[in-house]
């Protein structure tokens, strides 16, 4: 998570947990508080690269609801499967039918940030660690529930 971390307190960013059923997104200000909250439907059936470019859309609308004045500085891709954080590949997502998808280049490119990708259930137990229900504990469980279980 270290370089969608950084970006925080440089300006506003956008995080997006693309799931088999529903893609949850947020808005972050520049001082880590979450400024607007979308929710939609993947439409997995409609293919991978359907869901690519749904999640470009959902970004492209974020980026410009910020206008000029609160430039988007980065994003963080949350997915599920099997994941290589370090490369910003998906090597393996069966709910959304994604095999060795370069998303964090492919997105980057199209909205010329930076774009950090991670693991969904990781980045899920570090932000409830770091910002949720269990920032002020020294030991917690997280257990996600979702459409892959």
């Amino acid at each position: 998570m270290g370089a969608s971390s950084t970006l925080i307190g440089q300006g506003w960013v956008v995080g997006l947990d693309i799931g088999g059923t529903l893609i949850k997104g947020v808005v972050v200000g520049p001082d880590g508080t979450v400024e607007e909250r979308h929710r939609e439907p993947t439409q997995a059936a409609h293919g991978p690269g359907a869901i690519v470019e749904r999640a470009i859309a959902l970004l492209e609308r974020a980026r410009s609801q910020l206008g000029v004045d609160r430039p988007l500085r980065g994003i963080g891709l949350a997915v599920p499967g099997f994941v290589d954080e370090r490369r910003g590949v998906v090597q393996f997502a069966a709910n959304l039918g994604w095999r060795d998808l370069e998303v964090s280049r492919i997105v980057g490119q199209r909205l010329g940030v930076p774009v950090c990708l991670g693991h969904d259930v990781r980045l899920g137990g570090m932000a409830e660690g770091a910002l949720g229900a269990a920032r002020d504990a020294k030991d917690f469980l997280f257990v996600p529930v979702g459409t892959g279980i």
